[in-house]
């Protein structure tokens, strides 16, 4: 009994394993090919080049500070992150910054 409960719990897990990487793969190749087909020019359409003239620093506290977000509202701009002081996983400290 306790050799059959064994492979059963180590045959799961690798099954769900393979059931997700082949689940991320076929995402990744429906997202490849939107991002070709967004990506190409409409015929004729020159679009304008874009060259980075500066960069700087706006909000810096010494935490993990991740998914970012920049949109122009109202005339004015909102930059929007998660900050967290332990780390980047799932914590009740967790808080959304929104920079104006």
């Amino acid at each position: 009994m306790t050799h059959l409960h064994r492979n059963r719990l180590f045959k799961l897990p690798l099954k769900r394993g393979l059931v997700n990487l082949l689940l991320v793969i076929v995402l990744i190749g429906l997202m490849k090919s939107r991002g070709e087909a967004q990506d190409s020019e409409p015929q004729g359409v020159k679009l304008p080049e874009v060259r980075v003239t500066n960069v700087r620093r706006v909000f810096h506290n010494g935490e993990h500070n991740a998914f970012t977000d920049l949109i122009r509202f109202q005339g004015r701009y909102f930059l929007t992150f998660r900050s967290c002081p332990d780390g980047h996983m799932v914590h009740p400290t967790a808080s959304i910054i929104i920079l104006s």
